[in-house]
């Protein structure tokens, strides 16, 4: 009544937030390929390990996975473009 005219609220307005970003993240990419794995990551065969950085005074214990598909050795280390992912950096290095 204060707008003078009818108010539709759509049926899953709980998510237009998260719809509305979706929509800017797509035309922020134009198109490229995302690299996102999604859900399939679970079925994925990984493999783990860990290396000790020595680049700071931190000392961190790296741990990554490695898609076993992907896995290919360069003087005794997984090359960097085979690691899925990296945690355990204090410093945000790796």
């Amino acid at each position: 009544e204060e707008l003078g005219h009818e108010v539709i609220i759509h049926e899953n307005f709980y998510v237009m937030g998260a719809f509305g970003s979706a929509v800017l993240a797509k035309e922020h990419v134009n198109g490229q390929i995302s690299s996102f794995h999604g859900l399939k990551v679970s079925e994925m065969n990984m493999t783990s390990g860990s290396f000790g950085c020595v680049d700071c005074a931190n000392r961190c214990t790296v741990k990554y996975l490695v898609r076993a598909e992907d896995k290919s050795r360069v003087n005794g280390r997984e090359k960097n473009d085979a690691i899925f992912a990296r945690w355990n950096s204090r410093c945000g290095k790796w």
